[in-house]
């Protein structure tokens, strides 16, 4: 019996998955990052991230950006041993932080959440940084309040700003999505339920039954 309920229990799971939408769109900060770095770059594999900060925040989206793809990690802190710390965990490399625009140059993905009083990076400077890149995309995730970089760099070609704010909002919009699909959902598992339930019956009150006529009862 119990094989039986596992079976139904993944074909009903099946059958939700392919007829509602629920388990579309990405509720956190991490997967939407990784939704829109993809919608960017297309394919994650060979771009380089670089951390800025050592918040939890910004190392679930590393973590995130590396299971799909990210061939790289650099993390920069204002304290050198917090960033190598991050690094050895996400198997990449610390940089000091009087250095990481530096290694800005050549990075596809910046995640920032620093506890600066003031922009970490503004559009003047990223500007100049931008001159040594040509025109390769640049994704910047904000995750930091205040902000750590200038909103008016959304401005620049070829870069794409996006703050905790602008993914929060995606999350929940996902979220709101996938709550008016329940109902639907619901729908779609009630005959499920009860078919297995008079299967089960018959089961338990009718040990002598041939396994044909349980086929019939749960057809």
């Amino acid at each position: 019996m119990a094989n039986r309920l596992f079976q139904s229990s993944f074909a009903a799971a099946k059958s939700v998955r392919s007829r509602t939408a629920i388990t579309r769109g990405h509720v956190s900060v991490g997967s939407v990052s990784v939704n829109l770095a993809k919608k960017i770059f297309g394919d994650l594999r060979g771009c380089r991230v670089m951390v800025i900060g050592a918040g939890e925040t910004s190392e679930r989206t590393a973590r995130s950006l590396l299971r799909h793809g990210a061939s790289s990690i650099l993390v920069a802190n204002r304290t050198f041993a917090r960033a190598a710390a991050l690094a050895s965990e996400l198997h990449g490399k610390a940089v000091r932080w009087e250095e990481w625009e530096d290694h800005a140059i050549d990075v596809d993905i910046m995640i920032s959440s620093t506890s600066a009083p003031h922009y970490v990076l503004t559009q003047e400077k990223l500007a100049a940084l931008l001159h040594h890149r040509g025109q390769r995309p640049l994704f910047l995730i904000d995750l930091a309040v205040p902000r750590d970089f200038e909103p008016s760099i959304n401005l620049l070609d070829d870069v794409f700003l996006y703050d905790i704010d602008d993914l929060q909002s995606i999350a929940r919009t996902h979220l709101g999505a996938r709550q008016m699909e329940i109902k639907c959902s619901i729908e779609i598992l009630q005959p499920l339920v009860e078919r297995y339930l008079v299967w089960a019956n018959w089961q338990t009150s009718h040990s002598n039954v041939c396994p044909a006529q349980w086929d019939l009862v749960s057809a």
